[in-house]
């Protein structure tokens, strides 16, 4: 089973576009065929991104059950861990440094990620030295590799 953690931007993507390749990222997991891990705080930081005002007048889907029900089902569904060691300083992006952490903590075999800042990542040959098993992709690969199984 693939062990990955999501961005808080694919999860609040996958509530945002139901049917849309974040949310099946998120159908994956609760079909068995992805184990995520994730932690409280980056839950509580979904569940403050999606109550703030002026998202919600912008999005309608924050107004329905949605958002709360697939919170709860990724909090039944996801293994829950306590916030990661801090095994890697991102310069670039200190606040990326918890799903870099996670997944180095982890093991994962995948970090999901629409920001470039994490992608980037990739290409850095010291990184990739590091933590040889960890592939950072976009939420398209992972679906792809997800598929190919």
């Amino acid at each position: 089973m693939i062990v990955a953690v999501f961005d808080t931007n694919i999860i609040l993507q996958g509530i945002l576009s139901e049917g849309g390749p974040a949310d099946e990222c998120l159908r994956f997991v609760f079909d068995g065929k992805v184990r995520l891990v994730t932690t409280d705080a980056m839950l509580g930081e979904i569940e403050d991104v999606i109550s703030r005002r002026k998202l919600v007048s912008k999005y309608p889907q924050l107004r329905t059950d949605r958002p709360d029900q697939l919170i709860a089902k990724i909090r039944s569904e996801a293994d829950l861990t306590s916030q990661p060691q801090n095994v890697y300083r991102f310069e670039r992006d200190r606040k990326d440094e918890i799903f870099i952490n996670l997944a180095i903590g982890i093991n994962a075999d995948y970090l999901v990620s629409r920001d470039n800042d994490l992608l980037d990542l990739m290409d850095d040959s010291e990184f990739t030295f590091r933590f040889p098993w960890l592939k950072i992709v976009n939420r398209y690969v992972f679906l792809k590799v997800v598929r190919e199984l």
